[in-house]
């Protein structure tokens, strides 16, 4: 929803860029190990500011100095909305009011209600038909709406309430309900939102179990995952080619992920456009887009809960393996548990991929549809001229073919992200699978006991063989 990059102010006077993405809604455990990467420790060096911000709205004007725990409140609030409540704030910020601060945001986003959003409306003859054929605001009789002025109509309601036209609606103040101040300030912050904290002193390692695994972070670079590794595959164990191949297909799918939101940001982009051009595509597509945009974010967190899984579950075997020896990693799957969170992984990916295709389709329609109208417009004017009528469309344009590319590549990266997690669950099978069979040495002692214990029961000249019996 928001992202901030964080840099260390005191380097930075220094002369060195010591600076990290952070998003937003976030933990305690992620600031501590944001500031961690950048150098703020708290003693020696403890200012940061922001240089820069990723979010998808527009025009909300955050500095360089705002506050972590109001980012983050404010965060939380936007990604608790549903798609018209956040489109309904879109548009309140582009009314501007309330938008000076964070504090003022915060308020903003809990009286987003204070506002009439019109989708779709975009200057005052559009508005005023929407007002009286739509609404219904004025009863007109089918002669009168002929020469009714719905321009000035728009207008005069544009005015009268102090409305604006944004790229994508007209947006009002609601005078029906009032604006209620519920924040007065940082000391406001709920406690559960609150979140900044400086890295423990030296020495004190965070609490792994409970921090998350920074998408950033490569799992096949992971200490534990690394450590763990080279035990098994050091002493020869069974599981230690499926592990490595999981950890593969986790970095594999890191990577299809980061081109998926590069063409994410190039979506929005040529969205931007379309809006722009006021094409009839972007009605269409705003909400597909956004839709994309979350289940992407949905894909990401679920994809480093996966990571994390993997890295809790490679520490607690090497700490069986420290205690009790090789025999403790004789099942790696005891430990991972990362099934479930692949299988959610896989669900997540299979409906980016559904919605992908829809709107593929969708594209391909709403461009048919704006060039056979614009076929039967020319002609029309062709057949006034006594030229011969057009009898084929245009194919889809340049902006339709555009946006579709974007969403066919991220439907690509999305099949290769699936074929993955296939392969990752193939591995994890066949380590659920594995056998718990004693590792080398162990056999080898066993053997060893066995034949010191044959040798031991070997008839000798004072324990001659046992006679039989009944015979």
């Amino acid at each position: 929803m928001i992202e901030a990059f964080i840099t260390n102010a005191g380097k930075y006077a220094e002369g060195e860029l010591r600076e990290d993405w952070l998003r937003f809604p976030t933990t305690k455990e992620d600031v501590q190990a944001l500031l961690s990467r950048i150098g703020v420790d708290g003693t020696r060096h403890q200012e940061y500011f922001i240089t820069d911000y990723k979010t998808d709205i527009d025009g909300l004007g955050l500095g360089e100095h705002e506050n972590i725990d109001e980012l983050n409140y404010f965060a939380t609030l936007l990604s608790e909305m549903d798609d018209f409540s956040l489109d309904t704030f879109q548009a309140a910020v582009a009314h501007g009011d309330y938008t000076e601060s964070v504090k003022d945001l915060i308020n903003l986003a809990q009286n987003h209600d204070c506002y009439d959003y019109h989708p779709g409306v975009g200057d005052d003859d559009e508005l005023g038909r929407y007002l009286v054929d739509d609404l219904e605001m004025e009863k007109l009789s089918g002669a009168a709406a002929i020469y009714f002025d719905y321009e000035a109509y728009g207008r005069d309601y544009r005015l009268n309430t102090g409305g604006i036209f944004t790229p994508i609606c007209f947006v009002s103040s609601n005078r029906n309900v009032d604006f209620i101040e519920h924040y007065s300030g940082r000391e406001d912050v709920p406690d559960e939102h609150r979140v900044f904290a400086y890295p423990p002193p030296p020495g004190r390692e965070l609490n792994v179990d409970n921090a998350k695994i920074t998408q950033s972070t490569p799992i096949a670079d992971n200490y534990y995952v690394k450590q763990l590794l080279e035990v098994m595959q050091s002493n020869n164990m069974p599981g230690a080619k499926d592990l490595q191949t999981a950890v593969n297909q986790v970095t594999a799918m890191e990577n299809h992920l980061a081109t998926m939101v590069s063409e994410l940001g190039a979506m929005r982009r040529e969205l931007a456009e379309a809006q722009r051009m006021n094409h009839p595509i972007q009605t269409a597509l705003s909400k597909a887009v956004v839709t994309l945009q979350a289940q992407a974010l949905d894909i990401r967190d679920k994809l480093s809960g996966l990571k994390q899984n993997i890295v809790v579950g490679c520490k607690n075997a090497l700490a069986a393996f420290q205690e009790k020896g090789l025999s403790a990693l004789r099942n790696i799957a005891d430990f991972l548990k990362i099934r479930p969170a692949l299988e959610s992984l896989q669900k997540g990916i299979d409906k980016g991929i559904r919605h992908d295709e829809r709107a593929i389709q969708q594209i391909e329609k709403v461009s048919a549809e704006f060039h056979e109208a614009g076929r039967h417009i020319k002609n029309i004017g062709r057949t006034m001229t006594g030229k011969e009528p057009i009898q084929e469309a245009k194919s889809s344009g340049k902006l339709a073919k555009a946006l579709s590319a974007h969403f066919r590549a991220d439907r690509a990266c999305l099949n290769a992200m699936n074929i993955c997690v296939g392969k990752a669950i193939g591995a994890v099978e066949r380590l659920e699978k594995t056998e718990h069979r004693p590792p080398i040495k162990d056999t080898i002692d066993r053997l060893n006991k066995e034949i010191a214990q044959a040798g031991r029961e070997a008839p000798t000249r004072q324990r001659p063989v046992p006679e039989h019996t009944g015979r």
